[in-house]
């Protein structure tokens, strides 16, 4: 056998061992697919996260940015839930959206060091594959053959199995050869089964320019409103919301109403970062008004954090919820921290499945 091919078909095997593992590098680990604000929600597309001054944002393709969805799902084991804001049109169907919900490590790598060496990348491949995160957030591949190159902007693929079809519902995952990233797929020629990827060079060069120029027409999804500033501010979560309620809400003044979700029995997560002076707090205050009693938390666990990218959280309190005047306070000696986490729950015996939900109206921090 040709030592040459023998070395490529190995390298190839590796790619997707590494892929059907999970073991993928960092680039990899920040593609996420975007939902509907159905119930239960639908893979709408995808995107790829990636961070430019300290600031977290999705690019993915514009057309799947205009049919609505604003939540989206970060592949991983473990969900990591964001929503898309203040969206700007690129042209040649891409978009870039900051986000709230991830942030730190888990937006992926900064812009300035994606790969973007594409025809290095590609050099003696025919081959490649395009690399997709399931509603779920697992991952999958789809094996593909390159049959075009243009070699500026973009790259035509076609499935290599046949029967495979790329669907929609894959626009915006991510195209590699060689472990490397070398392009997003953008759509699909229904009658040829072609599919039309942008260089992953020619996306990075529109985005920093982008950067550079300054602001661009907004698009698709509306942004989060901002209110006054509050005692927390939500920075991730762990559960889609039920309804058009996004999770900002319970930590902004005057919150569009009550923030709900589906509910089987594990506890819902919500971090927050704390916004009172010298981020001391000694509490929380949890308003459910507007929710009905089944649908209230019963238990609330209390953890922190001392930095903005905890390596560990330290629990400090597990309480049962009770309500005066929709309105639960749980107290503790006063704390300084950087982070506030709440494990909402009901009590052990009322776990009755996927059908039941948790709400809050408000969470504030007590001084």
């Amino acid at each position: 056998m040709d030592v040459r091919i023998s070395v490529r078909w190995l390298r190839r095997v590796a790619v997707f061992v590494l892929v059907a593992a999970g073991i993928v590098p960092p680039v990899l680990a920040s593609q996420s697919v975007i939902l509907s604000d159905e119930s239960p929600p639908m893979e709408i597309g995808q995107g790829f996260l990636t961070r430019y001054a300290d600031q977290c944002h999705l690019i993915m393709p514009t057309h799947v940015a205009g049919q609505g969805g604003v939540n989206f799902l970060r592949e991983g084991r473990q969900p990591v839930f964001g929503v898309l804001r203040d969206g700007h049109d690129l042209d040649d169907d891409i978009s870039l959206f900051e986000v709230n919900g991830v942030r730190g490590h888990l937006c992926g790598e900064s812009l300035s060091v994606l790969p973007r060496a594409v025809d290095t990348a590609l050099q003696g491949e025919g081959t490649a594959h395009v690399r997709f995160v399931n509603g779920d957030g697992s991952t999958g591949a789809m094996a593909v053959a390159i049959v075009d190159n243009d070699l500026s902007t973009y790259l035509r693929i076609k499935p290599l199995v046949d029967g495979e079809r790329i669907s929609r519902g894959m626009s915006g995952s991510l195209l590699l050869a060689r472990g490397t990233v070398v392009g997003m797929l953008l759509s699909v020629n229904a009658r040829s089964g072609v599919g039309t990827v942008m260089r992953q060079d020619a996306m990075i060069h529109k985005v920093e320019t982008f950067f550079r120029q300054g602001t661009r027409p907004a698009v698709g999804v509306d942004p989060v409103a901002e209110g006054p500033l509050a005692s927390l501010k939500l920075v991730a979560w762990d559960a889609l919301p039920v309804g058009a309620i996004q999770p900002d809400a319970v930590a902004t003044e005057g919150g569009a109403g009550p923030w709900r979700s589906a509910y089987s029995g594990k506890p819902l997560t919500l971090d927050f970062a704390l916004q009172t002076p010298g981020r001391t707090w000694s509490g929380v205050r949890i308003d459910v008004r507007g929710i009905p009693e089944p649908e209230r938390p019963d238990i609330v666990e209390l953890l922190m954090a001392p930095g903005l990218n905890p390596s560990s959280w330290i629990s400090v309190k597990t309480s049962r919820l009770d309500y005066v005047d929709d309105v639960a306070l749980v107290t503790v000696a006063q704390r300084k921290g950087a982070l506030l986490r709440l494990r909402l729950s009901r009590q052990v015996g009322d776990q009755t499945g996927g059908g039941q939900h948790l709400g809050v109206r408000r969470f504030e921090a007590l001084p």
